[in-house]
């Protein structure tokens, strides 16, 4: 009997030196993870040790807690340690842990800065079930990434995923990086991502500035599909200027039909702000060229007289005018001449 007894009580210190090492074991790591986050090398080792002592409810809850994922945040160095992070990511949400949507937009915008922008795509498309709701400078960012990094599969499913998804918020500055990129670069955005913007913007009645205006009718002004549905955003939104007015007459031409484009060149007139200087007037002098007569520098004339300013400018735009007419009229004098030789 004594000798049982003896046997339960060294059982008994035995188990009483494994738990009390477990619960050290666990302190240890509690107070690591709560004030020095230095003691682990990457966010792997950290995840790891994370999983392990954390505390299960009967159910198999781990008791995670938001800190724990802001310091892994934190620790998330690379790339390749990208893919670990979001994995966290599912298993704290798994774990029901409450992250704050301001703690999520740094998440994001921490792949985005690691340059692991494509890992956003689920998260975004999924945003509803993950009770996250991305701030449009968030979406700016992963939008800039794609953009600056030409990656044009990864920017049409995030436009994709914003065109139909009514709760992701985006307003007139989150595709300004596209405009700027697209200027600056030889790789040019594609009809799909011109139409999916004109699409988003259309349906939540969101009004480009003039400047993104301006450059959109450049980029499309060769597109006989998107010309229309750029008219008909503008029309929508009812957005008339100086930029909107050289803009539809630059499609106008585009399409043959100088006459309806003069009228829009007119009523650029309308407005106080008409720069001639500007790259879309000089795409509207371009198209006309070869086609300069009276009704053309009559119009010029009334621009003029209306915004003495450009004067310069403008006499500059009618003379290139003149000397396209005269050099295409010689080329198609020399035509029959060359025939008669033939």
């Amino acid at each position: 009997m004594q000798k049982i007894t003896r046997q339960i009580l060294l059982l008994n210190k035995n188990c009483s030196i494994l738990n009390s090492k477990n619960i050290y074991q666990f302190a240890r790591f509690k107070k690591d993870f709560d004030s020095d986050l230095s003691t682990f090398e990457n966010v792997h080792q950290y995840y790891q040790d994370l999983q392990r002592f954390a505390s299960v409810s009967d159910r198999g809850i781990l008791d995670l807690q938001q800190s724990q994922f802001q310091n892994m945040i934190t620790l998330l160095k690379t790339k390749e340690e990208a893919q670990i992070v979001l994995d966290a990511y599912y298993n704290f949400i798994g774990h029901r842990v409450q992250l704050s949507q301001t703690l999520q937009d740094q998440f994001i915008q921490k792949l985005v800065q690691v340059e692991a922008a494509e890992l956003t795509h689920d998260i975004i498309e999924n945003h509803n079930f993950l009770m996250y709701y991305p701030s449009t400078q968030t979406i700016e960012k992963i939008i800039e990434s794609f953009s600056e990094n030409q990656d044009t599969e990864n920017l049409e499913k995030i436009l994709k995923a914003i065109k139909n998804n009514l709760l992701l918020k985006v307003n007139s500055q989150t595709f300004a990086p596209l405009f700027q990129n697209n200027n600056n670069s030889d790789n040019k955005l594609s009809p799909e991502i011109y139409q999916a913007i004109f699409e988003i913007y259309s349906v939540r009645q969101i009004a480009l500035s003039e400047q993104q205006l301006q450059e959109m009718y450049i980029a499309v002004q060769n597109n006989a599909d998107l010309l229309p549905k750029l008219s008909e955003y503008v029309e929508k939104l009812n957005l008339k200027s100086t930029v909107t007015q050289l803009g539809e007459a630059l499609i106008k031409l585009r399409a043959g039909q100088t006459g309806q484009a003069l009228k829009n060149l007119e009523e650029t007139m309308l407005y106080d702000n008409f720069n001639a200087q500007s790259s879309l007037f000089q795409e509207v002098i371009q198209a006309l060229e070869g086609q300069y007569n009276n009704g053309v520098e009559e119009v010029l004339q009334k621009i003029q007289n209306k915004f003495p300013q450009q004067k310069e400018h403008i006499q500059n735009a009618i003379q290139k005018l003149k000397q396209s007419a005269g050099k295409q009229e010689q080329e198609q004098k020399q035509e029959p001449k060359q025939e008669q030789k033939e």
